[in-house]
């Protein structure tokens, strides 16, 4: 092998090197874009009736891209205390719920973008049914992206679109935590 052929070989290759390159650089700097989400739930109480709470529901753009809202969906069921330990971190939010449940309802319908950083802040109340010893209470956010995204994210990686959190929720005891399912551990 002669040094002009391995010259010729080298320019060869050097745009599959090049190309190589050009994709790491580029997944390096667009995998950064994909759109992320921090979802928070937190109740308070009234003063006076532990059966009425706000629950104050924080939605947080950690990503570094404008992230454009689908859908912010509340979901609150009430259970008897009874049904404690049957009960799973599933909450139904599309058309998988029953009778015994309601549709979830659609909250912030007016913002269309979260930007960089931005946190949305809703309090919501929740009265607690007379049966009701138990709320379970869930929180999704769904994304929209856009044209590009959804180019470079198909194609490169598989961001998420969906984010969902969920919480139990008791009525607050003041004096009487017997009925509560933690016991004297409530109070």
């Amino acid at each position: 092998m002669t040094v002009t052929h391995a010259i010729a070989e080298g320019k060869d290759a050097l745009p599959i090197i090049l190309t190589l390159g050009g994709l790491l650089v580029a997944w390096h700097y667009f995998f950064p874009l994909a759109p992320k989400i921090a979802l928070q739930l937190s109740p308070r109480w009234m003063d006076g009736n532990p059966k009425i709470g706000i629950l104050t529901l924080k939605v947080t753009n950690t990503s570094k891209v404008r992230i454009r809202k689908k859908r912010l969906s509340l979901q609150i069921l009430f259970y008897p205390v009874a049904r404690m330990e049957n009960l799973g971190e599933w909450v139904p939010f599309k058309d998988d719920y029953t009778s015994e449940w309601r549709p979830p309802k659609k909250i912030c319908t007016t913002t269309k973008y979260i930007y960089p950083g931005e946190t949305m802040t809703v309090d919501y109340p929740i009265i607690f049914p007379d049966l009701a010893l138990i709320a379970h209470v869930g929180l999704q956010f769904r994304a929209k992206l856009s044209l590009p995204q959804r180019i470079l994210c198909n194609y490169w990686f598989r961001p998420q679109e969906q984010w969902t959190t969920t919480m139990f929720v008791w009525p607050e005891c003041r004096q009487d935590c017997k009925n509560s399912p933690l016991g004297d551990a409530a109070s």
